[in-house]
C-alpha cells in the first residue's frame, strides 16, 4: 500500500491542527493548582475590599489552625468585629511565589505573598492594621487542596520587607 504525497499531507496537517486544539482547549479550561491558588488569592482580596466576611470564609479550611491557636471560628469572630471597624480592607499585591507539594496525601501550598494592607475607618480615614500604613509585607500563609479548590489552612507569618 503506497501513499501518495498529499494524503501524508492530509494527515500531517490534521494531526497539527488537532495538537493545536488540544492546547488550545487545555490552556482555556484546564487551570493549574497555581492558577486556581491565584484565584482564590483574588477572591479574598476582593471579599477584603467589601469587607464580605461570609465570601472570606469560604475560602478559611474548616481544619483551619494557626501557630496562636486560632481556629476557623475565631477568624470568623475576628472578622465580624473588623466589620464593625473598618469599612474596607485594601490589599495590594506586588507578587506571589507558590510552592506545591504532597503531605500525608493531601496537596499542599505554602504561598509567600508581598502586599501593602490599608484599611480604612467607617468615616474613610485610614487605619492602621500594621506598623505603617501602605509598607510592603510579606504573608506567610498555608493552603490545602479540599476537592477543586485551595483554601487557607493556616495562617504562618508575616513581616515588613525591607
Amino acid at each position: 500500500m503506497k501513499l501518495d504525497k498529499s494524503k501524508i499531507q492530509k494527515i500531517v496537517i490534521i494531526s497539527i491542527l488537532s495538537l493545536i486544539a488540544i492546547w488550545w482547549i487545555y490552556t482555556r479550561y484546564i487551570i493549574s493548582d497555581e492558577a486556581k491558588i491565584k484565584k482564590t488569592i483574588r477572591k479574598v482580596q476582593s471579599a477584603s475590599r467589601e469587607m464580605d466576611t461570609n465570601t472570606i470564609m469560604k475560602y478559611i479550611s474548616r481544619d483551619y489552625l494557626d501557630q496562636e491557636g486560632n481556629t476557623r471560628s475565631e477568624i470568623f469572630k475576628a472578622l465580624f468585629r473588623y466589620e464593625r471597624i473598618y469599612s474596607r480592607v485594601e490589599i495590594k499585591i506586588f507578587t506571589i511565589d507558590i510552592n506545591i507539594f504532597n503531605e500525608l496525601g493531601k496537596k499542599i501550598a505554602i504561598v509567600d505573598i508581598v502586599a501593602s494592607v490599608n484599611a480604612y475607618g467607617k468615616n474613610e480615614e485610614p487605619a492602621i492594621l500594621f506598623k505603617k500604613q501602605s509598607e510592603r509585607y510579606l504573608f506567610k500563609i498555608k493552603f490545602r487542596k479540599d476537592g477543586n479548590t485551595w483554601k487557607i489552612l493556616e495562617y504562618l507569618d508575616h513581616h515588613p520587607v525591607e
